[in-house]
């Protein structure tokens, strides 16, 4: 490991990294098992990606079987069956008028090739002077040159670079309560600079790492309208919304449109599994981290926003409806109604005026828990919501979890 902290330049981090670094041995399902022995949940599921879980069964019988014949070939000029396979699988899942598919490495990259793709197409047009991209501020696209560009130039992780990347149109973030604000604002820029335009670019339905931002399907829809009313290329990146991540597919689905490219990539995950394993497999972790997580379903599902009712039914499709007979398996599986069963040092990090993970949630938790003798540490930001949106919050609340992380996990405290 010390060769590690030395010479390995790890993603978010100084070299050498002042930030612990875990060593993972193997991995299976939603668990890393580490060095030492240690097991913990993967609660960012590498990244929002591993959407079948480690070391899935299926995937590598599949895996092995395609070593035997081919590992890699490249795409020029060659093709291969698993790759036909997969393009009209996703052809057939995808929005409709979608029926090219162009396979690349990341998300990022994705995002570089939908961009050069609408610079492309205008030029093919004779329209040379559509250079530019608008996109709502808050978003997040990816670290790329290109993709960077197109993220929130003031409150994202690129203001380093803002003096040399492209200089692109940024409107009006959409919230619940100003879609009115949000689309005046893009029908004012699109009417001024249109012929500049190549394409909007967005996170459908919910911007995930500006701050899990979730606005009015209605300003999708009007977005379409509008792109189509200034002749503006529509690029949608669900990157992070994909495979049904929103309740549906695709993000894009909740205003029924359909973009004219589609970014596909990772999937997200929640963050309900922490308080889960530590009620349900308290003799699994030596501690527990909650970050704005759910801890009664019950409640969860009953006290859904009016913003958010079209995801009402998918969610109660998948999880259970609370006024049913579903609402005794929603019992069983929420961690509040078994604190007592925790046994080890738990930290729980909320947002005062979370709309999604009422607060009372995490003072029930936290309440269960210190009954039960255990420690606690419980983290209020009187100005957040559901995850971070301010920088300072964010850089606050991560380095508390790597102090309680250093006392209770490394024993150094």
């Amino acid at each position: 490991m010390n060769f590690d902290d030395q010479h390995v330049w790890h993603p978010y981090a100084k070299i050498p990294n002042a930030v612990p670094t875990y060593l993972v041995e193997s991995a299976d399902n939603v668990y890393l098992n580490l060095e030492g022995g240690r097991r913990v949940i993967d609660g960012m599921s590498s990244w929002w990606s591993m959407i079948h879980g480690y070391n899935n069964p299926a995937l590598n019988q599949a895996i092995k079987a395609q070593i035997d014949r081919v590992s890699h070939v490249m795409f020029g000029g060659l093709t291969h069956q698993p790759a036909i396979d997969l393009c009209e699988l996703l052809v057939q899942i995808t929005p409709s008028d979608l029926d090219k598919v162009f396979l690349a490495d990341s998300g990022s990259v994705s995002v570089e090739i939908s961009l050069k793709m609408a610079l492309q197409y205008w030029y093919n047009k004779g329209r040379i002077d559509k250079t530019h991209f608008v996109t709502p501020r808050g978003g997040y696209h990816g670290d790329t040159f290109g993709a960077m560009s197109v993220c929130d130039p003031e409150n994202g992780m690129h203001q380093l670079f803002q003096s040399v990347l492209p200089k692109h149109y940024f409107v009006t973030k959409p919230i619940i309560g100003n879609t009115s604000k949000a689309l005046t604002d893009l029908s004012k820029v699109l009417e001024e600079s249109h012929n500049k335009i190549a394409a909007m670019i967005l996170e459908p339905i919910v911007q995930g790492a500006g701050g899990m931002n979730i606005y009015d399907p209605e300003y999708l829809k009007e977005v379409r309208s509008l792109c189509d009313t200034f002749d503006v290329l529509l690029i949608v990146d669900e990157i992070a919304t994909g495979f049904g991540r929103t309740g549906k597919l695709f993000g894009c689905e909740h205003a029924n449109i359909s973009p004219d490219i589609l970014c596909l990539g990772k999937a997200l995950t929640g963050g309900y599994m922490t308080m889960a394993a530590m009620t349900f497999t308290p003799d699994e972790f030596k501690v527990g981290v909650n970050i704005f997580g759910v801890t009664n379903w019950l409640r969860t599902l009953k006290s859904i926003p009016p913003y958010w009712e079209s995801f009402r039914n998918a969610l109660y499709k998948e999880l259970g409806d609370p006024t049913t007979a579903d609402s005794v398996r929603l019992y069983e599986i929420s961690p509040v109604f078994h604190a007592h069963k925790v046994k080890n040092p738990v930290m729980v990090l909320q947002g005062a005026n979370d709309p999604r993970v009422l607060k009372i949630e995490s003072d029930e938790i936290v309440a269960g828990i210190e009954a039960n003798g255990i420690t606690v540490e419980y983290v209020v930001f009187d100005d957040e919501g559901h995850g971070f949106r301010k920088k300072e919050n964010e850089i606050e609340g991560y380095g508390k979890v790597l102090t309680f992380l250093e006392t209770y996990l490394k024993g150094k405290g």
